[in-house]
């Protein structure tokens, strides 16, 4: 009998919206449009032959048959992450993971590593999304991207990038709420992220301001960049990775005024000249490559 096993990407989206409860988280972590993630478990559903969840408004409810169904699926990716595939020595040396959060990935190390396995096409990398201050020990990568001070007890670490902070929105919204200087912002809506506070810019501004209170709350820069976009308020962007999420400049700066933020993106590893050639060599090419 022909088994009708689904594909796996089916079963990592199906497992993600579950966790998330969220089709758009899910396509955030792992790096696609959330109408990918919704045609894969309708795959997955096909497949089944049973609906996995009930939509509610904008919740997502599992279905009796979809919450006996994760618990298979969880099992089986386990037993599969448990497995140790026999691999070639070559293929061995040529293995990386990357730890990093996943803005960075899709906006600057994305594009890097592509350019680094132009070059290298033996090297086999594998990026693992986490959060941005996740501490190195608890993982087993071989290289972290960091977003911090830098300091990391008993790793190597190297600046990557911390380029300016200056606030930016639409042309649209700048000129609705006629923001032409920087106390102008006191009226209008200011998007919060905790990894990018406003403080250090007020003062760079000369404005005695507390940290906002109010406003949208985002945990990822990307999806804060993407509401300022969409004209929800006023941002604090970085130079660096403003240029790569908004290459049609529809974000622009509110005022000239620029900070030097608290916190930047380091690349973290443990020195030992004993690990492979290939984790070497990209150390060398993202260093090259880093921003100051």
């Amino acid at each position: 009998m022909q088994r009708r096993i689904p594909p796996l990407n089916t079963l990592y989206a199906f497992e993600s919206a579950v966790r998330h409860g969220s089709f758009s988280k899910a396509a955030e972590e792992l790096l696609l449009t959330r109408s990918a993630v919704s045609h894969r478990i309708k795959l997955l559903e096909e497949l089944a032959g049973f609906a996995l969840f009930h939509r509610q408004g904008r919740a997502l409810v599992l279905s009796s048959a979809g919450e006996a169904y994760i618990t298979v699926v969880r099992h089986a990716l386990d037993a599969l992450e448990d497995v140790k595939l026999p691999r070639l020595a070559n293929n061995i040396e040529a293995s990386i993971t990357i730890s990093t959060p996943p803005s960075f990935a899709r906006l600057i190390l994305w594009p890097a590593i592509q350019g680094f396995q132009q070059e290298h096409p033996e090297a086999q990398i594998s990026i693992e999304l986490s959060s941005s201050g996740l501490d190195v020990k608890a993982e087993g990568a071989d290289i972290y991207i960091r977003f911090g001070t830098g300091n990391y007890p008993g790793m190597k670490s190297l600046m990557f990038m911390k380029s300016d902070i200056f606030p930016a929105a639409t042309s649209d919204f700048i000129n609705q709420h006629r923001l032409f200087a920087p106390a102008d912002l006191e009226h209008c809506t200011m998007l919060r992220s905790p990894l990018e506070p406003w403080k250090p810019w007020f003062m760079a501004a000369g404005l005695p301001w507390s940290e906002p209170v109010e406003g949208p709350h985002f945990g990822d820069f990307a999806m804060m960049y993407q509401a300022a976009r969409e004209g929800m308020g006023v941002a604090l962007v970085r130079a660096a990775l403003l240029e790569h999420f908004d290459p049609g400049a529809k974000l622009i700066p509110v005022t000239h005024i620029r900070a030097t933020p608290a916190y930047g993106y380091y690349i973290v590893y443990r020195e030992d000249a004993a690990e492979p050639k290939s984790k070497h060599l990209l150390l060398e090419w993202l260093v090259q490559d880093r921003r100051a």
